[in-house]
């Protein structure tokens, strides 16, 4: 295990692979829960080494599509469904996901490659 994937960062990553486990247990759309997998195999590579700088395009790009996900599963989102309360838990539940995938990834990026220049 690369020394980027110890300490303090297995603990950041380990906590984001949680919040990351929770959203998608609570999503009911595929597309979503599929991205979420793949961040979620992505960081368990971080956690076993893997942090070259294609490793880290791969999982930006996997963030980034989580987030395009999260923006179409708000669009479906129909009047109706807001009436229920739907759309407010989902937009909640996105907003969640937002913060995993939005700011928590990119700062894993930042992190793992501040570690790789050390």
């Amino acid at each position: 295990m690369l020394e980027t994937a110890t300490g303090i960062m297995t603990k950041e990553i380990n906590a984001v692979r949680a919040e990351l486990h929770r959203f998608q247990n609570q999503q009911s759309d595929a597309a979503v829960q599929l991205h979420c997998i793949a961040i979620d195999t992505n960081l368990a590579a971080a956690l076993d080494g893997q942090n070259d700088a294609s490793f880290r395009e791969i999982l930006a790009s996997n963030v980034e599509h989580l987030r395009d996900a999260i923006r179409t599963k708000r669009l479906r989102n129909t009047p109706a469904e807001s009436h229920l309360g739907i759309s407010r838990l989902s937009d909640e539940h996105d907003k969640k996901a937002d913060h995993v995938a939005v700011n928590s990834g990119p700062n894993l990026l930042n992190s793992f490659g501040a570690s790789i220049s050390r």
